[in-house]
């Protein structure tokens, strides 16, 4: 790589040495100065899943020479430049946040590196302090780079660790490149980049399936009315709980079917997580815990949870006559 830029330098030398400066510039001492950092492109990383260290590149142009010229002349020359990087937002550290909010708690923040060469000058990362300038110094391009590919790299990283105990969900963050140039390192730019990433949950998957709609019938005026649906419960964990609610559920968890004629029904909610060897469990308004499930998405194809919903006699006996319904939300969490 190193051989080839030399060639290239070496034919090159007499109609184009000032597209491709081939030493760093001890000085330069006056002209007209030009600083000027192209827009450093934004970063998303996309959707961490487990992925281990990420990384990757944004390049940009940074021009600086003692010419404003597009079309400089064989006596003018490139100036040197440094750059540092801080939080727009005025953290202390290279940070993004959940939801880009800067008050965001610990487990909230992931903690970036941000490291910065330049292709036409060494080649070599420098792993940069938060709002210091870098310790190397670069020569910059003339105005608009000239058609040469982007000098300046910036180089972004989030260890593997960042992502242990942080809240699922998106996180960004806004950092301003500041850097000096031009004649005497006196012209100042800035430009602003973002960097995004989306951390997956790390909650194992959970899964309700072949289950359907329950119906009592029609009271015959006499005995308690009762109904099964057995179901599949799949948790990638093998452990989840459940929890059971309704629209009509009081506060002591009693569970009711609302009638059109707009009386209520009490009727009973019962769970078991065997269905060959049922023993049921009467659901209120706590979570049902401590549960074992397939491990198997389709369960095996056999089902390994049962409901039961009952009406009494009794209670049916005292309902006006009509049709009474309910909806029964499901919440199944894994442990």
């Amino acid at each position: 790589m190193l051989g080839m830029k030399t060639l290239g330098w070496s034919l090159l030398l007499t109609g184009f040495a000032l597209l491709f400066p081939n030493a760093a510039q001890s000085s330069c001492p006056s002209g007209n100065s030009l600083f000027d950092m192209a827009l450093p492109s934004n970063i998303d990383f996309g959707t961490w899943e487990s992925s281990g260290t990420i990384a990757t590149e944004t390049t940009f142009c940074v021009a600086s020479a003692d010419t404003r010229s597009n079309n400089p002349r064989p006596s003018d020359s490139v100036c040197p430049y440094q750059i540092s990087v801080e939080d727009f937002n005025g953290g202390a550290d290279f940070l993004l946040y959940l939801n880009g909010n800067a008050a965001a708690a610990a487990d909230e923040r992931l903690l970036a590196e941000i490291s910065h060469k330049d292709i036409y000058q060494g080649d070599i990362y420098e792993l940069l302090q938060h709002n210091v300038q870098e310790t190397q110094t670069h020569d910059g391009m003339f105005k608009g780079c000239q058609g040469s590919p982007d000098n300046s790299y910036l180089k972004v990283q989030i260890d593997a660790s960042e992502f242990t105990n942080v809240q699922p969900g998106s996180y960004s963050g806004t950092f301003q490149v500041n850097g000096l140039g031009g004649v005497g390192l006196a012209t100042a730019d800035s430009e602003v980049f973002s960097v995004s990433v989306t951390v997956a949950s790390n909650d194992p998957n959970v899964q309700i399936s072949r289950i359907d709609n329950i119906v009592l019938g029609s009271f015959n005026g006499t005995a308690d009315m009762t109904a099964d649906e057995a179901f599949c419960a799949y948790t990638e964990s093998g452990g989840y709980r459940l929890t059971i609610t309704a629209p009509n559920q009081d506060v002591s968890g009693n569970f009711f079917l609302a009638g059109d004629n707009g009386d209520l029904l009490p009727f009973q909610v019962e769970f078991s997580q065997s269905v060959t060897s049922p023993a049921f469990v009467t659901v209120g308004s706590s979570s049902i815990i401590g549960l074992t499930g397939s491990t198997l998405l389709d369960c095996g194809n056999a089902d390994n949870a049962v409901f039961r919903v009952s009406a009494s006699e009794q209670d049916l006996r005292a309902a006006s006559s009509g049709n009474y319904v309910e909806t029964i939300t499901i919440l199944m969490e894994p442990e």
